[in-house]
């Protein structure tokens, strides 16, 4: 479901509204699986540069967290995979060179590895 075309057109999605707002602010939100069976995005409001973070409950149908890193930092930080562990949720970084996930389980992969996201 992290690998699918719902799932990469939200990183892609993701990462434009960051690179348009502001390339140097952090932007995030989660994965919620609809109704349909589709993934789509409910974005955080908070942003700031070189974090973000949200703030109150999960959405229903939260199946991920995700936001984005600078282009030379494409691996969940230890606070990002603590976070995930806390959230029993994977915690997806997204940059303009790779989409990497932290599984609650602590284990760290790079999803580009094992997912196509030619357009």
């Amino acid at each position: 479901m992290l690998c699918g075309q719902d799932a990469s057109s939200q990183y892609f999605a993701l990462l434009a509204r960051a690179q348009i707002e502001n390339p140097n602010f952090e932007k995030g939100g989660f994965l919620v699986l609809g109704d349909d069976g589709r993934l789509r995005a409910i974005y955080w409001k908070e942003s700031g540069r070189l974090s973000t973070s949200f703030h109150g409950r999960l959405p229903e149908h939260c199946v991920a967290t995700m936001h984005t890193h600078p282009t030379r930092d494409p691996m969940p930080s230890l606070r990002d995979r603590a976070e995930g562990q806390r959230l029993h949720l994977p915690m997806i970084v997204v940059t303009p060179f790779a989409v990497t996930i932290a599984w609650p389980d602590g284990k760290v992969e790079y999803l580009t590895q094992r997912c196509s996201f030619d357009r």
